[in-house]
């Protein structure tokens, strides 16, 4: 199945309001730049509506059906990946792929048997050339380059391996020249005209996303390590320094809540 793109120039403004416009309750992303100049700060994208869900951790992987354009995607993971279905439910998949065991060529690592293969399954299944920002988006834990590689010592985390959205939707800022486009990927092209518009209509509005006042509240707090072992991290690492076994380290605290 090809994948087509439609593009459409749209008035230029700032990234940050049309992302809050645009994610309306879904899930969304924005890589923003700051003022434009000649070599930095050029570009900015924003992505909505995703199709799809990829959580992975350790063995697990779990892929939902977002939207009803992300069906091909599901089935493609269904069907290259059947063997290692452990549940099935609705519009959700769950494989168990345990981590093999790896004696090849280093160039062939990224190879390896684990849930990481089906992020790569998909994007070689339906790559296209032509200008489209399709694709996977989200984060990678620490924790990810352990799906790939044996270390002794590992390092404890949470954390999921990875989370992505699968987007079809997105947005280019060109904060230079000051212009945007909106570029949606369907099956083809008469849908991809009909969504640009669609979409071009949602960006003009002039409708506003609110946030009710005291909408939002945070429980729960946490922060790790605690202030007494950040603060003997430190001196470790001072100490490491003075000993030249250390020449620079960044140390940081994760502040969670619900």
């Amino acid at each position: 199945m090809r994948y087509v793109t439609e593009s459409r120039k749209i008035r230029y403004q700032e990234a940050l309001p049309l992302f809050k416009k645009m994610r309306n309750g879904h899930p969304a992303f924005i890589l923003e730049s700051s003022d434009a100049s000649e070599k930095y700060g050029r570009l900015s994208m924003v992505g909505f509506e995703p199709i799809l869900e990829l959580r992975g951790k350790d063995d697990q992987c779990t892929l939902k059906l977002l939207h009803k354009r992300g069906k091909p995607f599901l089935n493609s993971a269904k069907n290259a990946f059947r063997k290692y279905h452990s549940k099935t439910k609705g519009n959700s998949l769950t494989l168990t792929i345990p981590k093999a065991a790896f004696s090849g060529e280093e160039d062939d690592r990224l190879k390896r048997i684990n849930i990481a293969q089906i992020i790569r399954r998909l994007l070689n299944e339906y790559h296209i050339e032509e200008k489209n920002f399709m694709g996977f988006y989200g984060a990678l834990s620490y924790n990810f380059i352990y799906l790939f590689e044996d270390i002794a010592t590992s390092k404890q985390n949470e954390e999921l391996d990875f989370h992505l959205f699968l987007y079809d939707n997105i947005m280019l800022f060109n904060h230079l020249t000051r212009d945007c486009s909106i570029y949606c990927t369907r099956t083809n092209k008469q849908q991809a005209k009909r969504d640009v518009i669609s979409q071009l209509k949602r960006i003009n509005s002039k409708a506003v996303f609110k946030i009710r006042e005291n909408s939002l509240k945070i429980t729960d707090l946490r922060i790790q390590p605690s202030e007494k072992e950040y603060k003997q991290q430190v001196l470790r690492a001072k100490e490491l320094c003075k000993n030249g076994e250390l020449m620079e380290l960044v140390l940081s605290r994760k502040l969670s809540a619900t």
